[in-house]
């Protein structure tokens, strides 16, 4: 059975947020939740109630009131979090980066299917996006996208199957973040405190333990069908890099004169220096070459004093990231770290020896964690999710 196709922008109401001036301090700390794409990637649920800013009446009013009710389905708009939705658990403002999407009748579309449907187009959505260190896409791309319209009991039911498969799915991501911690307490029972340095590390400049630290083309080279592999911040996680997940490739040609500069191998560690997911790192585990984009800095750590694995976990915590930030962050609308700054990073450094005996241990725990992401009941999610808006789930 193949089912209507209609226009989103036919069926739905959609309106992004605003920014209040923050030149005038009134508008900011009332009682009024502002979404950023940041609380968005910060939730631990797809359900936002909690921001990092509020904002006032008069901060609303100067956005012209532009608020999204309960059940509204938030769509990240730029940066490396297109595509990424949560739903308003709350009344709830957002700046301009937030698109809100909510049915024009809700006996015509059940917004819990739409929800599903936004994530099993992810993807695609990403591959409108357009821009280079912070890729964007329109609110004209979304109300032109087209989505199956089966009826609203078959939606009801697709979004019921869809639930209890996601059930299972979040047990394994609870599991996942159990082993998050314990990677994290094994990085502080070996090494304590990273930013207190309880146990009186030397402190370095980033500059002075690694061999290179330099970043990928400013200019954006138009992608090819097949070619040499293009790493972008999309690619980058906290437990690695996963190109496969969304493969982009550039010419040969294209490739030479960036890879003359920047030159990532594997064990190099890979740093989101700007953009929405700043502050992320990765080691490379890839053999094959590639280029990377400005948004990524590339890491060379001098094997005799640094190694990659701690200098990613130390990276990832989050009481460096926001340490990090708050000394050597540049840029106020666009989270950003130069290469400069990057270069005066301290870091202590314990004994290699050290750091490389957390390796093993860091490793034999990240086996645990590829294991588990890749269970049943992640792919049975993803395979489901394929087949509900291919009229294949439900009849």
């Amino acid at each position: 059975m193949k089912w209507e196709m209609v226009k989103l922008g036919d069926v739905c109401l959609m309106n992004s947020g605003g920014t209040p001036s923050r030149s005038e301090a009134s508008y900011y700390s009332g009682n009024i939740p502002w979404a950023k794409i940041s609380d968005m990637e910060n939730t631990g649920s797809s359900i936002i109630t909690q921001t990092e800013e509020w904002i006032t009446e008069s901060g609303l009013k100067a956005i012209g009131n532009k608020t999204f009710p309960t059940g509204t389905l938030l769509l990240a708009m730029y940066g490396a979090s297109v595509g990424k939705m949560a739903f308003a658990g709350t009344e709830i403002s957002a700046n301009q980066a937030i698109l809100g999407i909510r049915a024009k009748n809700k006996d015509i579309i059940d917004q819990h299917y739409l929800g599903y449907w936004f994530k099993s187009i992810k993807e695609k959505l990403v591959g409108k996006a357009v821009g280079g260190a912070q890729p964007n896409i329109s609110l004209g791309i979304v109300k032109d996208l087209q989505i199956p319209l089966p009826p609203l009991a078959t939606q009801k039911r697709i979004a019921a199957i869809l639930d209890a498969a996601d059930a299972l799915r979040r047990k394994d991501q609870a599991l996942l973040q159990k082993y998050d911690e314990l990677a994290q307490a094994i990085f502080v029972d070996m090494f304590g405190d990273p930013v207190k340095n309880e146990k009186g590390w030397e402190v370095k400049t980033l500059k002075e333990i690694c061999a290179k630290i330099t970043d990928g083309t400013h200019f954006s080279p138009p992608n090819v069908d097949s070619g040499i592999p293009y790493i972008t911040a999309k690619h980058l996680k906290k437990d690695g890099v996963n190109f496969y997940s969304n493969p982009t490739y550039i010419s040969q040609v294209d490739h030479r004169e960036i890879y003359a500069r920047c030159n990532p191998v594997k064990g190099d560690v890979l740093y989101i220096k700007d953009g929405a997911t700043t502050g992320i790192a990765a080691v490379n585990e890839y053999d094959f070459e590639f280029s990377m984009l400005s948004s990524l800095a590339l890491i060379k750590p001098d094997p005799r004093l640094l190694n990659s694995y701690f200098l990613v976990s130390y990276l990832n915590n989050e009481d460096v990231k926001q340490e990090l930030i708050r000394e050597y962050m540049a840029g106020a609308a666009i989270k950003r770290f130069t290469l400069d700054k990057m270069k005066k990073f301290k870091i202590p450094v314990p004994p290699i020896e050290l750091q490389y005996s957390y390796e093993l241990k860091w490793k034999k725990l990240n086996q645990s964690i590829h294991a588990l992401k890749n269970s049943k009941s992640n792919h049975l999610f993803q395979s489901l999710l394929q087949k509900a808006f291919n009229a294949e789930l439900v009849p």
